[in-house]
């Protein structure tokens, strides 16, 4: 929102137009399996909890898409569990997403981010895991990349444009 308005006040009469949430767009779970993946490096994927965490936002729909995201990834993958979560807005929390997690077992804990890129969501995210692990010494926790810029995102956004969707 901020680099939006920046934009509009630097270019006078400019039109922005948002596109809806991305939500659970198969491209999209493919790119974060892989960053799962590769931040569990080799801890046995039936050992991994993974909190699949999101930005969080005032509009349920998005919020919903994200926990039905989360279910998803649990049954294309072979975790222990995945379970949703938010940095900011609604709850879960990260926090109350990494109690659940070990509530249920969870000792190996991969924090998935549904972020698109890194900024300060990925600081918060990375302040509350070293605060919660100061709690919890018999846990590990492990720290997945963002989206980032890749094919998968590119072709999320085309596809979005495109009139029926077919997830």
């Amino acid at each position: 929102p901020e680099a939006i308005a920046v934009g509009r006040r630097g270019v006078p009469g400019a039109e922005v137009a948002y596109a809806e949430h991305l939500g659970p767009d198969p491209r999209l779970r493919s790119a974060l399996r892989q960053r799962t993946a590769s931040a569990r490096g080799d801890w046995p994927p039936a050992d991994v909890t993974v909190v699949l965490l999101g930005r969080g936002c005032s509009v349920p729909e998005a919020n919903a898409d994200h926990a039905r995201l989360a279910r998803l990834l649990w049954e294309e993958t072979d975790h222990a569990r995945v379970l949703p979560a938010f940095i900011q807005v609604t709850r879960p929390s990260l926090l109350e997403g990494l109690d659940e997690a070990y509530a249920l077992g969870g000792r190996r804990i991969v924090i998935a981010v549904n972020f698109l890129f890194p900024g300060r969501l990925l600081a918060w995210t990375r302040s509350g895991i070293d605060a919660w692990l100061g709690a919890h010494p018999d846990a590990e926790v492990r720290l997945a990349d963002v989206i980032g810029d890749c094919d998968e995102l590119a072709l999320s956004l085309i596809h979005i444009s495109e009139p029926t969707r077919p997830y």
